[in-house]
């Protein structure tokens, strides 16, 4: 990628960044699973004993899953935002702070959905987490895709900035009907992010206004 010469001097290079970053997503992701313990499985004498004590805890193992997949996909969400970034200026750097604060407590809230979902701010506790983070994702790209062009390669074209931002509206909407859903559903209403792709769709049209022909494979971008 090529580092252009029109850069304000406080701009940083995007190395440090990403490399913490991704040491961030790597702790969180690897904290999830101190919650899944034989502490409370008893006594165990044989492999039926064995095998529900895990079926008891299979609430706590359904709750990690999820929210090891919430956090890889924000990887693959944080990774994709910058692939196309090569400097980040101060605004982006509280911005991408904002989105590792949200990644770092969702250990937290998964315990939280653990131990009290039994109650409704317990079931809401990593859906509203996770909205959070998409919330600070959402702002970020939309920073770095409108603001400085400066910041980006020139590869980024004008149809990439609408496709990274219908992207974010996208999962950002989502993330609000789930949510909404989760009082009733718990962690099952992140199965609603399966719909993500129609939502896209529907978020590239309204912000773009891309042309049926701009959706068809092999359409020129």
């Amino acid at each position: 990628m090529r580092l252009r010469t029109a850069r304000r001097s406080d701009d940083l290079s995007t190395r440090r960044v990403e490399a913490f970053s991704d040491g961030v997503f790597a702790i969180a992701a690897t904290i999830l699973v101190l919650d899944l313990t034989t502490s409370g499985f008893g006594t165990i004498t044989s492999s039926a004993d064995l095998w529900n004590a895990i079926i008891a805890n299979g609430s706590v193992v359904l709750s990690f899953l999820i929210s090891f997949l919430l956090i890889c996909l924000l990887w693959m969400l944080h990774a994709s935002s910058f692939e196309y970034v090569e400097r980040v200026d101060s605004t982006a750097l509280w911005l991408n702070t904002g989105r590792l604060l949200a990644v770092v407590l969702i250990p937290f809230t998964t315990s939280i959905a653990n131990q009290y979902d039994d109650v409704v701010l317990g079931r809401m506790a990593l859906p509203i987490n996770f909205l959070f983070a998409l919330v600070m994702s959402a702002a970020q790209v939309w920073y770095l895709t409108s603001s400085r062009r400066e910041l980006t390669v020139p590869e980024y074209d004008e149809r990439r900035r609408r496709d990274s931002r219908s992207a974010a509206v996208s999962a950002l909407s989502v993330g609000v009907v789930v949510v909404a859903a989760s009082p009733w559903l718990g962690s099952i209403a992140f199965a609603g992010f399966l719909f993500t792709p129609l939502v896209d769709r529907l978020a590239r049209r309204v912000l773009g206004g891309v042309s049926p022909a701009e959706e068809q494979p092999g359409a020129r971008a």
